[in-house]
């Protein structure tokens, strides 16, 4: 009987991981279909209005993400060429900087470029021109995902190149192959399959990207399915329209991700390995004007954005602004909601993996390990603000919500962020089990002493990265906090936000540099614990 157990042990992670999100699906679902109304839904989708939201929702996510990954083909190549110098490593550096960056910090730094009174607008005045406005609506929208997304793509290029074999680099140098040749014959064939996976992922973060929208939509004209469910909530207070504008949500959430599945076997986010360039390119002087393009094109999506902020937020640090009691309040709660969020995120993804490396060899249980990487995914279906307004009402009339606000927010952030940590962790938690899952048997190794000493110092620094990316996404939310916040439960994105719409610059500009320097200390302070930081 005990022998039994151990055999099954495997399970209870997994299963336990799995019982915690369906009880989160099941409350909010709960509290969905007690508002459902079948014929407000149908109001709803006869509503001209509503099919234009739900079209621009759709196409500013397509927009953005062709934009994004073709964009990011010649500054990835670029990158990969010129690897071996220190500033291109530096630049590709803060490329995932950019991706990780909370979203309002982004947002500021994309307004000191691209706003009114921005660089661009400033020097078209400075060269006799007029002040320029484009910022806000559509093209708003797309420059910051742009921002946060091209980078994000980029980089997963440069892994794909980064699996070329030397020997393919020598022998196209040998064959004096042109620049057009050598990207058709060694390198296209190398990224095709990676950039098709990464442009689903970016699809599906621009489909539901709440915090761009509110801050540059610039109203009801260019506004998405997520952003219209909070203010039906939070403005109008209409329940039943938020639950049917959700529903439609989930709809075509659900197309999205079933076209995502069926047209990649895997969707990889972040290749957990070493980047290894050698100087393995013939360099011709024709090719130097690829070379300009793909630099230029990192300096205006995302390193002017970032220079931007650092420069604003440290001319506007003083100590009056730095100690004020509403700044130090919401940085507290940003510290608390955020690293409870990345553990908890952490945790169940934890839990997850080790049940689904098991099964992976046990070859007849595979679909018990497909639906619990749904699980794992049903965020991508279920958007965030959706599931914190079925708790909401699930709970409103059994627990005092503004009390347990804390808790939804992190739980609902854990889950939100749940994806990351299995794409990120994933690769090496599943690699680490198939170099060693023969050995562990047979000397009868399992469970924490498995996990101490053959699992954790080969996945420690994907562990790093994973509650990094997990907590910093947290960090930086302003969805859940102004759905469930209060004067009493204020993070720092809600705090630069409240500051922003004051037109308070100064005061946002150092919650942006608290933010921004809690973020950091987070993605390159893990990595160092682990005594491994990535390129």
């Amino acid at each position: 009987m005990l022998q039994n157990y151990k055999n099954i042990s495997w399970s209870i992670p997994g299963f336990v991981a799995l019982l915690i999100i369906v009880s989160i699906i099941s409350i909010s679902f709960v509290g969905v279909a007690s508002y459902f109304s079948l014929s407000i839904l149908n109001e709803i989708i006869s509503d001209t209005y509503v099919i234009k939201i739900a079209i621009f929702t759709v196409g500013q996510a397509l927009l953005s993400t062709i934009i994004s990954v073709l964009l990011s083909i010649p500054f990835a190549l670029f990158t990969a060429k010129y690897y071996q110098h220190t500033l291109v490593r530096l630049i590709l550096s803060l490329g995932w900087l950019a991706f990780v960056t909370p979203v309002i910090i982004g947002v500021f730094g994309i307004i000191k470029i691209h706003g009114v009174s921005g660089f661009i607008s400033n020097t078209s005045v400075f060269m006799g021109g007029q002040s320029l406005n484009y910022l806000y609506g559509l093209s708003g929208i797309i420059l910051a995902h742009i921002f946060f997304n091209m980078p994000f793509s980029a980089r997963n290029i440069v892994y794909s190149l980064n699996n070329i074999p030397e020997e393919t680099w020598r022998l196209s140098a040998q064959l004096n192959l042109s620049r057009w040749q050598v990207f058709k014959f060694i390198e296209w064939p190398a990224i095709r399959n990676n950039i098709f996976a990464t442009a689903g992922v970016i699809f599906a973060l621009c489909f539901t990207s709440f915090a761009v929208v509110l801050t540059l939509g610039g109203g009801p004209k260019s506004t998405i399915l997520e952003v219209a469910i909070y203010y039906a909530l939070r403005i109008e207070f209409d329940i039943d329209r938020a639950i049917s504008l959700g529903i439609i949500q989930i709809i075509l959430a659900s197309l999205i991700v079933i076209a995502i599945v069926i047209s990649n076997k895997s969707i990889l986010i972040e290749p957990h390995q070493k980047i290894k360039f050698d100087k393995i390119y013939k360099h011709k002087s024709t090719d130097y004007i690829i070379d300009i393009l793909g630099v230029t094109i990192g300096i205006v999506t995302f390193l002017l954005p970032i220079i931007a902020i650092i420069s604003s937020s440290l001319m506007s640090i003083s100590s009056e602004l730095l100690f004020q009691w509403k700044l130090l309040h919401a940085t507290l709660w940003s510290l608390i909601l955020g690293l409870s969020s990345g553990l908890l995120s952490l945790s169940i993804g934890m839990g997850l993996l080790v049940t689904m490396r098991e099964l992976l060899f046990h070859k007849k249980y595979s679909w018990i390990t497909k639906v619990i990487e749904f699980s794992g995914n049903i965020i991508l279906i279920f958007p965030p603000i959706l599931l914190g307004v079925g708790m909401f009402l699930a709970l409103r009339s059994k627990i005092d919500i503004f009390t347990s606000a804390p808790l939804l927010i992190i739980t609902i952030n854990a889950i939100t962020s749940l994806p990351f940590i299995l794409r990120i962790l994933g690769p090496e938690f599943m690699r680490a089990g198939k170099m060693h899952n023969k050995l562990c048997k047979s000397l009868n190794i399992r469970g924490f002493v498995r996990f101490r000493y053959i699992d954790f110092p080969v996945i420690k620094s994907a562990i790093a990265s994973a509650f990094a990316v997990s907590a910093s996404m947290a960090l930086g939310d302003l969805g859940m906090i102004s759905l469930f916040g209060s004067p009493e439960i204020t993070t720092l994105p809600l705090y630069i936000y409240q500051s922003m719409g004051s037109y308070k610059m100064d005061q946002a500009s150092v919650g942006i540099t608290v933010l921004m320097l809690l973020t950091l200390t987070l993605i390159y302070g893990s990595e160092k614990i682990t005594g491994e930081q990535n390129d």
